[in-house]
């Protein structure tokens, strides 16, 4: 799936933020962490990942 998303019109903090929803459903605690920490270096806010 990471290829076609990536090759979308959707901007990549979209993406993220999906990524780390997905990680929130699913329960894992390493890549909640792993995405929010991705987010916040590509100056994401902490509203947003809240």
């Amino acid at each position: 799936m990471e290829k076609p998303l990536h090759d979308s019109e959707l901007p990549n903090a979209t993406l993220g933020l999906v990524k780390l929803r997905a990680s929130q459903i699913n329960g894992c605690g390493y890549c909640v962490d792993m995405h929010s920490r991705d987010l916040k270096k590509s100056g994401e806010s902490d509203e947003r990942l809240w």
